[in-house]
């Protein structure tokens, strides 16, 4: 059996990765929209939180196995909102 142990900088690692995802997708698809959020700092933190939601979706594996083979560290958001800024 592989146990790992999840840290925050995997966090951050993923995080950052669906947050260049989620703002390349944008600066293609809808240019207007990607400047807006840029300039607008209230909706640039309110995309940064669904990041981090759906990164601790994917990341807290919550099936059975999933709680089995990991080890959790408390992961500090406000490390992974300060790092995405």
């Amino acid at each position: 059996m592989k146990i790992e142990l999840i840290t925050t900088k995997q966090f951050i690692d993923q995080a950052e990765c669906y947050f260049r995802n989620y703002m390349n997708g944008l600066r293609r698809n809808a240019p207007e929209d990607f400047y807006y959020f840029l300039n607008n700092k209230y909706n640039m933190n309110d995309i940064m939180e669904s990041i981090i939601k759906k990164t601790r979706y994917h990341f807290y594996d919550d099936t059975e196995e999933g709680k089995r083979n990991r080890i959790y560290g408390e992961v500090i958001h406000c490390k992974v909102k300060q790092h995405l800024r």
